[in-house]
């Protein structure tokens, strides 16, 4: 059943709920107050059509509307097959906040920052635990184990909040050691599975750190 709301100069439809309609909702259905303000923004009704609407009817229109959001389709997309440069794109804007940045998110999954909430959210979900399955699989990388287990023995970690131009700096450093600093392969890099290239930086933090170790053992002998 189409939701609308009629009036004497039209009618105004409930759209399809796309991922900004989720994050109005998340943001304003808590206050009843802003129940009509919240109506206007999702049907595009004039504001005082919407204010004019009982408090009954308002939240009788967005309890059907809300209730859409609870027909999701399972994820679209194998996470397994992309790319690092994928990876990269998807770990930077989940690191700055999976809400602030769901536009981000969406433009880089779907080539859509607003895309059909029921075709995207549990795919948006999926990308997310992809990407922690991957800090775990490369721990010896991303030393994700040896952090979560200082936070559990109480350790106080100082945390600097990651910026936009901090993580693409230390996305960038970490191709540039890939490449050798050869910028010509930076695309080439971008464009591997990135299971091949955390295969390879998980090698050389190793050797690195064998080689450090190394060096250590010969200063005391």
């Amino acid at each position: 059943m189409e939701l609308k709301i009629n009036t004497d100069d039209g009618s105004y439809a409930f759209p399809k709920p796309r991922i900004s309609h989720w994050k109005l909702v998340q943001k304003w259905s808590q206050d009843i107050d802003k129940w009509g303000f919240l109506i206007a923004l999702i049907t595009e009704c004039p504001l005082e059509v919407a204010n004019g609407l009982s408090f009954e009817v308002q939240g009788l229109l967005l309890s059907k509307f809300i209730e859409q959001f609870e027909d999701r389709q399972p994820s679209t997309k194998d996470f397994t097959k992309s790319t690092f440069g994928e990876f990269i794109d998807l770990d930077l804007w989940l690191s700055l906040g999976l809400e602030d940045n769901m536009s981000q998110i969406c433009e880089t999954i779907f080539n859509d920052p607003d895309p059909l909430f029921n075709e995207s959210f549990n795919t948006i979900l999926a990308a997310a635990e992809w990407r922690m399955q991957v800090y775990r699989d490369y721990d010896e990388f991303f030393g994700l184990s040896e952090y979560e287990k200082a936070i559990e023995r109480g350790v106080e970690i100082e945390e600097t909040q990651p910026t936009q131009q901090s993580l693409q700096l230390a996305w960038y450093e970490t191709i540039q050691l890939v490449t050798d600093g050869n910028l010509q392969m930076s695309d080439w890099v971008v464009d591997q599975p990135y299971k091949k290239v955390l295969n390879w930086l998980t090698w050389k933090k190793n050797k690195i750190e064998q080689q450090m170790l190394d060096l250590n053992k010969r200063k005391v002998a």
